[in-house]
Parts: C-alpha cells; structure tokens; sequence
C-alpha cells in the first residue's frame, strides 16, 4: 500500500508484544485531524486503545483518477488526429464531430472513475484486523 505521508511498520515492530503503532487511512487522517502533519509521533486512541501514529495510507482513487485524466488528455488529441484514417469506418457521424468524441470521453472518464472508487469503497467497508487475519 503506498504512504501518503510518514512511514510503514518495520519488521520489528510488526511483532506481538511491540510498542502499539498505527497507520492511519487518508480518511481518518482527515476526520481526526484536519490532515495536520503534528498527528504524527502523538498518541491517539482508537477504538479505546491508545497508539502512536507513524504514517497515513495514500488515496488510492486519487491516483486513478490522474491515470485517467492523463488518458483523455493524451487520447482525445490523437483521436482527432487518427479521425482522417478513420473517415471510411463511420456511419451517419462526421470524423470530426465534437459532441460524439467528448460524449465518449465522458463515459471513458467516468467509467474509469468508477473503476477506482467501487473497489477502494469496498475496501473501506472491510474491517482492518479481518483483512489482517485472513489477507
């Protein structure tokens, strides 16, 4: 899982017995903090349990969502390039008809927006020490 900020749990203190240390998830970061960086190094306690904050997870949708504003960025102008090869293909559209090509980049986009959030929604929901005993 890659950090947004701070760090991840070394082998050492990844055993039974260690100092009770926390990763927090981008959300919690936000919602008990404000995403202030002062979080970390300070104890915080959850689920009446104190620990010690040490990193905070990346939001993972956030890069999905750069992947695929890249791709219509990169997509949309040689789609129209490629249009004159494509002229004999289409039936009752002009090769360059702007309402069709951003109708699809539209869907494209948010397609690939779903792509990220359904899964990463999915994972929210699941219970952290259940993914743990049984990932």
């Amino acid at each position: 899982m890659p950090i947004a900020n701070g760090r991840f749990f070394t082998a050492d203190e990844d055993k039974p017995g260690a100092a009770p240390l926390a990763v927090l998830s981008y959300a919690t970061w936000q919602r008990r903090s404000g995403g202030s960086a002062d979080v970390f190094r300070r104890t915080m306690r959850l689920d009446g349990q104190a620990f010690t904050v040490i990193g905070v997870l990346a939001l993972v949708p956030r890069k999905g969502t750069w992947l695929a504003g890249g791709g219509a960025l990169v997509g949309i102008p040689a789609g129209l390039a490629i249009s004159r090869a494509m002229r004999s293909l289409l039936y009752g559209i002009s090769s360059r008809d702007l309402t069709a090509s951003a109708g699809v980049a539209v869907l494209l986009i948010l397609a690939a927006l779903a792509a990220n959030y359904i899964p990463a929604r999915r994972a929210a929901k699941v219970d952290p020490t259940v993914a743990l005993r049984y990932g």
